[in-house]
C-alpha cells in the first residue's frame, strides 16, 4: 500500500503539481497530503520542498515559501542514526526566503522573516527584525 501512494505521489507530484506551485492549487494539494494551512486566508507556497514531510508543516494567514525553500520535518540523530521529527510552524505574515532551509521544530514568528539562501536550525525561533 504504501508503495503505491507513493508512487502516485510521485507521478501527482512530479508531472502535474510542480507546475502549479504558487498558486491556490499546489495549496488545496499540500492540505490533502496533511499540512495546516489557511490556504483562504492568503498563504502562499511556491516550492515543492515544502512538501517533504506535508504533515510536520503549518502556516498560517499570509504565511509566504519562497522559491525552492527546503522544509524538513525529519532529521537523523544520534550515533543511531534514528528519525526525530519536529513540526514547522509559519505564524502569521512569516516569510521563509528562496533556496532557505528549515530544519525541524522550527518556528517562523508573526511577521517574521527567515532571508533567502539562510538556515534555520532545529528548534530555532525566527523574530520581526
Amino acid at each position: 500500500m504504501d508503495t503505491t501512494w507513493q508512487a502516485l505521489r510521485t507521478l501527482i507530484g512530479d508531472y502535474f503539481m510542480e507546475m502549479t506551485s504558487g498558486s491556490v492549487f499546489f495549496n488545496i494539494w499540500m492540505k490533502q497530503m496533511g499540512s495546516k494551512l489557511d490556504f483562504d486566508q492568503g498563504v502562499y507556497v511556491d516550492s515543492m520542498g515544502a512538501l517533504l514531510n506535508p504533515e510536520m508543516v503549518e502556516i498560517e494567514k499570509g504565511g509566504s515559501i519562497g522559491i525552492d525553500a527546503l522544509l524538513f520535518g525529519h532529521i537523523y540523530e544520534g550515533e543511531d542514526g534514528k528519525v526525530k521529527f519536529g513540526k514547522i510552524k509559519v505564524c502569521e505574515g512569516g516569510f521563509v526566503g528562496s533556496r532557505a532551509i528549515v530544519m525541524p521544530g522550527v518556528r517562523v514568528e508573526n511577521h517574521g522573516t527567515l532571508n533567502a539562501s539562510s538556515l534555520a536550525m532545529k528548534e530555532e525561533i525566527v523574530r520581526l527584525r
